[in-house]
């Protein structure tokens, strides 16, 4: 079964979310400390959704975060993973003032996520052959999740779940029937 549709919005919600992360970044590099927007008003920005911020500069990854589940409206978490993508993602230095100029942004807002039966790697390789869904496997506390947009970078299924399943911490042959797979689509704009 494919990934449960996602929520899509106007190109006016998407602007505005925009219009934030960009405020967010601006007041961030100077205080660097979290100063959020007003309230929207559009209901879709109120409904609680999950999203992810990317940031690349020069064609390059800068920074990746987000939320797997709806916990907070969609505003709000865009807000809050623009700040973390671009100053808590230990993987990368924090922005500057004077990559702003540079910076590309992405906002990806996450479906709910539907869980997979777990029936082994080899029945999971051959299901994301004919779907290429965002991918979150987790084991107790360990887990990992990829966007859909890395099946740019990684377009075989074996080696999608091989890079899964090592940033999550795991060995490349390393499966167990207590993994939990779940699969998501995104809506994603820049």
């Amino acid at each position: 079964m494919p990934a449960l549709p996602c929520t899509k919005l106007t190109l006016g919600e998407q602007k505005q979310l925009k219009q934030y992360a960009w405020q967010v970044l601006a007041h961030a590099v100077q205080s660097h400390t979290l100063a959020l927007p007003a309230t929207p008003c559009t209901p879709a920005l109120l409904k609680p959704t999950a999203s992810f911020v990317s940031l690349h500069l020069d064609d390059q990854l800068k920074g990746c975060i987000g939320d797997c589940a709806p916990q907070q409206p969609l505003w709000l978490s865009v807000c809050k993973n623009t700040f973390s993508c671009a100053f808590e993602d230990l993987r990368f230095s924090p922005v500057t003032a004077q990559d702003l100029d540079q910076l590309k942004l992405q906002i990806s807002v996450l479906s709910e996520l539907f869980e997979v039966e777990n029936q082994g790697e080899p029945a999971l390789v051959d299901y994301l052959a004919s779907d290429k869904p965002g991918l979150l496997l987790t084991q107790g506390a360990q887990g990992a999740l990829f966007l859909p947009d890395v099946w740019q970078s990684l377009p075989e299924p074996e080696r999608f779940v091989w890079a899964l399943k090592q940033k999550a911490g795991w060995q490349k042959h390393y499966w167990h029937k207590d993994i939990k797979i779940s699969v998501f689509s995104t809506f994603a704009f820049s």
